[in-house]
C-alpha cells in the first residue's frame, strides 16, 4: 500500500513551483493540448480522492471516481440547465453536496474491510452508473450543456487555468490535512485499527472524515469534467473507467500529490496519443493493470515513492543534516544501584516464611 512508509517528503513549496511551471507551459500549448491538460488536472483530483482513502487511510474503496457524478450533475444543473450559478461557484456547491454522499458510501467501511469493502463500493459504482445512464436525475441529461469558461483567454486556456488552479489548491489541502490530527488518524487506522483505538483515536470518526473529504474532492473533479466535456457524460462513470483510474492511482502512488499529478498527466496524455495513433484505449487499460499489480507486490515501486526517495538524496536536502548540531553540555546523574548480591547472614530479611503447616 502506498503512502504509509515514512519517506522524506517534498515541501509544500515544491507543489507551488510545479504548479507555476504547468501554468506557464499552458500558454505555449495549442488549444487541443490545453484541453487535454485540463482533463488531466480533473483526473489528477480524482487521484487525490483515491489516494486519500486508499493510500492514507488504508481502505480498499473503489467508489471515489463514481462520486464525481454528484459534482457533475450539480454543475450541469446549476450552470447549464438553469443558469443560476456560474462557474466556479457551482463547483463548490457540487463538492459540498458530495460530502454527505461520501459519508453514505463510507458507512460500509465501519464494518467491512479489504475485499468485502471493495465489493460493496463496486456496487455503489454500478448504482451510480445505472442512474447516470437513465438520465432521470436533475443535471444528468445530455441536454444540460455547460460552456467551458474562458475568462477572456483564447482557446481552452481559461479551462486549463481553472482545472490546474483547482488541483493546486486541493493538493495543498491534502498536504495540510495529512499533517493535521485528521491525517494522523488516517495513517494510524491504516497501520492498525486496534492500535489506533488503543491510543484513543476514534476509528469511526477517522473513517468517516476520510470518506467525507474524498467525496468533496471527487465531486469537484466531476464538476470540472462537465466544464470540459460540456455535459454529464455517463461514460465518465463507467465501472471500467472507475477501475482503470483506481489501478492507475495504485501504480502512481496517489497517496502523495506527486502520484496524483502523474496519474492525471499520464492518463490524459496517453489517451490522446493512443487516439491520434489510431490504437484502442484498451491498450492503456492493460498497461495500467500490469503496473498496479507490480506496485501491489512492491509498494516502493510506486511513482510518487520513487520520486520522494530520489529527492531525499539530493545534496541540498542533506546540507542541514551534515552540519554538527548545537548541543549543550549534559551531565546525567546516574543513581547508585546495587550491582552485587547481598551476602547471606542473620541480618538478611526473609523472602518467604510459612507457618502452621499440617
Amino acid at each position: 500500500m502506498f503512502g504509509l512508509k515514512r519517506v522524506r517528503g517534498t515541501p509544500l513549496s515544491a507543489l507551488l513551483v510545479v504548479a507555476v511551471v504547468i501554468l506557464v507551459v499552458g500558454f505555449a500549448l495549442s488549444s487541443y493540448w490545453q484541453y487535454v491538460g485540463a482533463v488531466g488536472a480533473a483526473e489528477a483530483i480524482f487521484g487525490l480522492s483515491i489516494g486519500l482513502v486508499y493510500g492514507q487511510a488504508g481502505m480498499l474503496s473503489l467508489c471515489q471516481p463514481a462520486i464525481g457524478a454528484i459534482g457533475a450533475w450539480s454543475v450541469a444543473y446549476l450552470t447549464g440547465e438553469q443558469g443560476w450559478v456560474p462557474l466556479p461557484w457551482s463547483l463548490f456547491i457540487g463538492a459540498i453536496i458530495g460530502i454527505p454522499i461520501g459519508l453514505a458510501a463510507g458507512m460500509p467501511a465501519l464494518r467491512l474491510r479489504r475485499v468485502n469493502l471493495a465489493i460493496v463500493t463496486l456496487g455503489v459504482v454500478i448504482v451510480i452508473y445505472t442512474v447516470a445512464k437513465a438520465g432521470q436525475v436533475a443535471g444528468s441529461q445530455q441536454s444540460a450543456y455547460v460552456k467551458s469558461p474562458t475568462f477572456g483567454l483564447a482557446g481552452y486556456m481559461g479551462l486549463y487555468l481553472l482545472c490546474w488552479l483547482s488541483f493546486t489548491l486541493l493538493a495543498g489541502l491534502t498536504i495540510v490535512l495529512r499533517r493535521s490530527r485528521w491525517g494522523l488518524s488516517w495513517l494510524a487506522i491504516a497501520r492498525s485499527e486496534r492500535a489506533a483505538a488503543a491510543m484513543g483515536i476514534s476509528v469511526t470518526r477517522a473513517k468517516l472524515t476520510a470518506f467525507a473529504v474524498a467525496g468533496f474532492l471527487a465531486a469537484w473533479a466531476g464538476g470540472l469534467l462537465v466544464a470540459g466535456f460540456g455535459s454529464a457524460d455517463p461514460s465518465n462513470f463507467d465501472p471500467v473507467v472507475v477501475l482503470t483510474l483506481f489501478a492507475l492511482a495504485v501504480m502512481m502512488g496517489a497517496g502523495y500529490w506527486e502520484g496524483a499529478l502523474a496519474l492525471g498527466l499520464f492518463s490524459a496524455i496517453s489517451s490522446a496519443l493512443l487516439q491520434q495513433w489510431g490504437l484502442t484505449p484498451d491498450l492503456g487499460t492493460a498497461l495500467f493493470a500490469i503496473g498496479a499489480i507490480t506496485v501491489l507486490g512492491k509498494p516502493e515501486a510506486a511513482f510518487s515513492v520513487m520520486i520522494r526517495r530520489q529527492v531525499a538524496k539530493l545534496p541540498w536536502r542533506h546540507a542541514a543534516a551534515d552540519e554538527p548540531p548545537d548541543l549543550r553540555p549534559f551531565s546525567p546523574v546516574v543513581p547508585k544501584v546495587a550491582t552485587s548480591r547481598p551476602a547471606d547472614g542473620p541480618d538478611r530479611p526473609l523472602a518467604l516464611e510459612i507457618n502452621n503447616l499440617p
